[in-house]
Order: C-alpha cells, then structure tokens, then sequence
C-alpha cells in the first residue's frame, strides 16, 4: 500500500470538504431569499392590482387610459427575445435544458430572422454562442446576489416604449421556472404586450370611491409598467431560485462524499499504522528472544 499517496489523499479531501461546505451554506441562502422575495413580489403585484381597481371609476374610459400608453407607429415583425441562465457552472445541466428546450420546440417560432437576441448569464451566453448564434448583447450578473428591482424596471420601461413605438413586435422570457427543490423546468413567457384584465377590474368597484389627486391616466401607465417589470423579476427570481437549488443538492452531495472519503481513508491509514505497529512490536519480539523469528 502506498501510505504517502493514501495521505496526500486525504489532505486533499479535508482542504475540498470545507470549502464545499461553504458553497453549500452560500448556495442555500441565495435560494432562500430568491424564494422569499418571490412571494413578497406576488404580494406587491396584488397591491398594484388593488391600486388598478381603484382608478377604474376615475378613469371613466379605457380608451383614454391606453391613449397616455405608447401607440404603435407602424408595424414590426422583429421580436425580442430575453434567455435567463447562469453566470458559473456548479449546477447541473440547467444551462443546457433550455437551449434543447429553444432548439427542440421554440426555435422556428421564437426565433423568425428578425430576432433580437439578450442573454442573462455569462457562462449561458458563451453556451447559446456556441449552439445557437451569438446574442446581440449578454448581461453579466453576479452569481450568488439576486438582481435590483430598479435595473429590472428600467429595461422593462424601454421594451415597452419600444414596444408601443412599432420597433418590437413582442418580448418573450425564456426561463427556468421554479416548481419546487426537485422540480425545475424551462418555460417562456410573453412578458410584451402585457394585456391586463381591465374589463374585470373595472366590474370590481370600491365604496367608498377613492380620492385620486393625480391623473388616473398617468398613474395607470405607470402600474402598467411595474406590473410587467414585477413579471420579468419574478421570472428572474425564478431562475435564480432553480440554479441555487440545483447547486445546493450538487454541493449536499459532494460535501458527503467528501466527508466519507475522509472516514475512509482515515480508516485506511490507521489500519496501516496498526499494522506497522504490530509488525514493529514482532520484530522486537523476535529480537529479545521472545519469540521465533
């Protein structure tokens, strides 16, 4: 048996365990607090809902409300098309469940010839790069802090002034849907044009009637655009949620493994002294004549 490689083993081991360990502890974290700002977000997307029925009565009209949203100029076949993966590995096969998920279902019908192409995730742009095409712009993000709402909102404000000026004809979110710590799933999403149940909203009145200061017109344009900005964070919180998820398991699994080669190979090198103990104890045995050598 080869003791000093049995060693160098095991130093090895007892250095990786830590450190697996603590990718586990960040990667639990990070998916607990994506999954808990997703139900804050669910909770703000019904305030902004409950706000829209209150401006119902004070808006009298839907078409004047959608006459203060930006009105389509002409008309555009080209599309946007938003992908939300990873920025590093350690994750499973997340990444590659959704480009087969685009390639094998989506691809003709998401992708016509005038596609503008934004990737989320650094290591999913080189991916899509390389088995798709090259996206018109990759955003890199970090890989354990969640994304700011603030930034979110601002990009959905400009796809939906892009959107009502005739420049893109729709935007789509291609995600990895959070169905559960097992249960993860590539899915799409038309986050553009976001039509909103007005006509359910309006039969919803409240008494007594709100006192509204401001234009009722502007203020539904602006829950128009928090509403689909709280859709695409939520679909971004989603895959965070699956990525994290996914790395915990990864990182419980390595961590036990670690931790049995450890105990392993513990018991191996201990055998061997044993043994080398017992072979030394016979020798000197042998030596004073206590036993036949």
């Amino acid at each position: 048996m080869d003791v000093e490689r049995t060693q160098a083993r095991l130093a090895n081991a007892q250095t990786v365990e830590p450190m697996l360990g603590a990718l586990r502890t960040i990667s639990l974290g990070t998916w607990q607090s994506a999954a808990s700002r997703m139900t804050g977000l669910s909770d703000t997307s019904r305030e902004y809902h409950s706000i829209l029925r209150s401006l119902m009565p004070a808006l009298r009209k839907v078409r004047h409300v959608m006459k203060r949203l930006p009105e389509k100029k002409e008309t555009s076949d080209r599309r946007l098309v938003i992908m939300a993966g990873t920025e590093r590995g350690l994750c499973g096969r997340l990444d590659q469940d959704l480009i087969e998920f685009v390639k094998n279902s989506l691809q003709k019908q998401m992708f016509p010839e005038d596609t503008e192409l934004v990737v989320i995730g650094g290591r999913l742009g080189k991916a899509v790069e390389k088995q798709l095409f090259k996206p018109n712009s990759v955003i890199a993000e970090s890989s354990t802090a969640l994304p700011s709402y603030p930034q979110i909102f601002r990009m959905t404000k400009d796809w939906i002034r892009r959107v009502g000026s005739g420049e893109l004809d729709r935007v789509l979110v291609v995600f990895t849907a959070f169905k559960g710590a097992t249960h993860r799933k590539p899915s799409v999403m038309q986050l553009l044009p976001y039509d909103l149940d007005v006509e359910a909203a309006e039969q919803l009145e409240q008494w007594p009637p709100p006192i509204i200061e401001t234009d009722p017109a502007q203020l539904f344009v602006r829950v128009y655009e928090h509403l689909a900005a709280i859709r695409f964070y939520d679909a971004l919180l989603q895959t965070k949620a699956s990525i994290h998820s996914a790395r915990f398991q990864m990182m419980e699994d390595s961590t036990k493994n670690a931790e049995r080669l450890i105990e392993d190979l513990t018991v191996i090198l201990q055998t061997e002294r044993r043994q080398n103990i017992t072979r030394e104890m016979q020798e000197l045995a042998v030596g004073a004549g206590l036993l036949q050598s």
